[in-house]
């Protein structure tokens, strides 16, 4: 599973390892620039997940109420 973060050994990296662990799956930490790098990735299903602060998410969600949310980990 491919994780993108918004940089690297912060707090996006250390949850999207722990969810991780605790769901026992391997991942790959893919880091950003930004968060709206990885919005932009996941949406084109680039990546398999993002790990945001809520801020980082709320005003393009809020662009895009029908777009693929984050938290939506239902495979296709």
């Amino acid at each position: 599973m491919s994780i993108g973060t918004p940089g690297n050994n912060n707090v996006n990296h250390t949850f999207a390892a722990m969810l991780a662990r605790a769901a026992n799956v391997d991942f790959v930490n893919v880091p950003y620039t930004g968060g709206s790098k990885v919005l932009t990735d996941l949406a084109g299903n680039q990546i398999d997940a993002g790990v945001l602060k809520p801020l980082e998410a709320c005003e393009r969600c809020e662009q895009n109420p029908e777009g693929r949310a984050a938290a939506d980990e239902t495979p296709a």
